[in-house]
């Protein structure tokens, strides 16, 4: 589109050569007469590439947005390619990165809380894991990111705990919720699978532990086994 431009110009061998290196330009989005709008595009030169190249490395657009390799970003920052968080931390333990998802406060005037946290961590070498953290009240009118669950290096995650020893973990209760027919399975060795059922008896559930065999698909192997039944009045048959 129309506009301006600067060129960044330098020597590139001490022979008094000039290329060109670098361009920021003013580019009208539209060829409407009387409307001004304008993208900002920053254009960069490598090696092998023309001079500088024809495609923005970086564009601001007429509403604000910034785009890292695209020229339409739908969002405040849009990359269009890998995401690098850096800090060059050489610490051996601890949390090092993070990304806060914020939000402005209802009184007004710049204050802001956190809605949630992903921080990265290391625990020695090159090892290092994600941890996840939620926003929440603390009460009188204070806020703070509370730890919720963690990723550790081993790809074991943790909810309720830093250090998972299993590849699941968790702290707390499980609730599971399903009209009829609710499961849990156990893919256990030689082919055959253990599973939890229940089934509404009396408007109450009853758990019945099972096993079957080779593909753990309930609907395509017979059930080999009724381990043991828990009716709704607490009896267990064996």
């Amino acid at each position: 589109g129309v506009g301006g431009s600067i060129i960044l110009r330098g020597n590139y061998r001490g022979l008094g050569d000039m290329v060109s290196g670098a361009r920021i330009a003013a580019e009208k989005t539209n060829s409407t007469e009387g409307n001004y709008s304008y993208n900002l595009a920053f254009y960069t030169t490598n090696h092998a590439g023309s001079n500088p190249s024809t495609s923005p490395s970086l564009l601001i657009n007429n509403t604000g947005n910034v785009g890292i390799g695209t020229t339409v970003p739908g969002e405040k920052l849009e990359v269009g390619g890998n995401l690098r968080i850096n800090t060059n931390s050489t610490a051996s333990s601890g949390e090092i990165n993070k990304i806060v998802f914020g939000k402005a406060h209802t009184s007004g005037g710049g204050y802001a809380y956190s809605l949630g946290e992903i921080r990265s961590f290391t625990n020695g070498g090159y090892s290092g894991g994600l941890n996840f953290y939620t926003g929440r009240s603390t009460g009188g009118g204070a806020y703070d990111s509370i730890f919720a669950m963690t990723i550790d290096d081993t790809g074991n995650v943790g909810i309720g705990t830093t250090t998972p020893g299993t590849t699941l973990d968790v702290v707390g209760g499980i609730t599971t919720s399903k009209s009829s027919g609710g499961e849990l399975r156990y893919s256990g060795e030689n082919g055959y699978y253990s599973f939890m059922t229940s089934t509404m008896v009396r408007g109450a559930n009853q758990w019945t532990v099972s096993r079957l065999g080779t593909d753990g698909n309930a609907s395509n192997d017979t059930v080999t086994a009724d381990l043991f039944t828990i009716d709704y009045t607490g009896n267990v048959g064996i």
